[in-house]
């Protein structure tokens, strides 16, 4: 009863150290996460309206490629931050993370005529691995490229990336598994992904946030806040209700 009456009087607090009703995000296309055109705008669109609204917050999106979305993030005062994004030490002097939406897994997409056989990326050495501008793909993943053990071709949406793919300018394409199942799904007679499979051995597992720009003083108290309705929404069970939901194909 006594840790209900203190969690009721913090978030009493952090409501009142906050006079902005409406939360301004920018987002960006990344299926079946977020999109403009979705249910919701895509299931984890969905999980951070949700636990705003938890704590009395409302949303506002704003759809914009992924590197605009991060520059008016980071920029412009107008937005308080973006969605979903995994940590990077380059980020994190930019901006504050929440506790993670959702944790998801990056696996290598390729052509299912020529297997993939690896255990760690140095042994992808000589590979030209495609790769989505403003995408980070985790440490490991980073150090090997600087180190040269393998090229790196970008493009600048997923769909462009998985394209270079079947064409043969890249023999790797890493990617979240959901987001590569999908667009495997809606584009397969487009442009021939039905000849692309994927290997299940992770490259990387990472964790993704709402990101809130540290320009912004407010931020400071809207991230424990976000937490909160988070948590709130977990326990509720409504946030298993949303990851099901997703899983029956209800959001697209």
């Amino acid at each position: 009863m006594l840790d209900k009456l203190v969690m009721t009087l913090l978030l009493t607090a952090s409501l009142n150290a906050i006079s902005t009703e409406i939360i301004k995000l920018a987002n960006g296309e990344w299926a079946p996460y977020n999109s403009e055109q979705f249910k919701h705008y895509g299931y984890t669109s969905h999980i951070v309206t949700e636990a705003f609204a938890a704590v009395g917050k409302k949303v506002e999106y704003g759809f914009t490629p992924w590197k605009r979305a991060y520059e008016l993030a980071k920029k412009n005062p107008s937005w308080h931050g973006s969605l979903i994004w995994s940590k990077s030490p380059e980020r994190e002097e930019d901006f504050y993370f929440s506790n993670p939406v959702v944790v998801l897994d990056i696996v290598f997409f390729h052509k299912a005529e020529t297997p993939l056989v690896w255990t760690t990326l140095k042994d992808l050495k000589g590979y030209t691995i495609g790769t989505t501008g403003g995408y980070f793909y985790g440490k490991e993943f980073a150090e090997n490229m600087k180190a040269g053990i393998f090229t790196v071709d970008e493009a600048s949406s997923d769909v462009l990336g998985m394209r270079k793919l079947v064409s043969g300018r890249t023999q790797l394409f890493p990617l979240a598994k959901e987001a590569g199942l999908y667009l495997l799904r809606i584009h397969a007679e487009d442009y021939k992904f039905e000849t692309l499979s994927f290997h299940p051995a992770p490259v990387t597992t990472e964790m993704y946030h709402l990101i809130l720009s540290k320009n912004i003083e407010e931020n400071k108290d809207l991230l424990p806040l976000f937490n909160q309705g988070l948590k709130i929404i977990q326990n509720s069970g409504l946030y298993s209700k949303i990851i099901q939901d997703n899983l029956d194909g209800k959001y697209f």
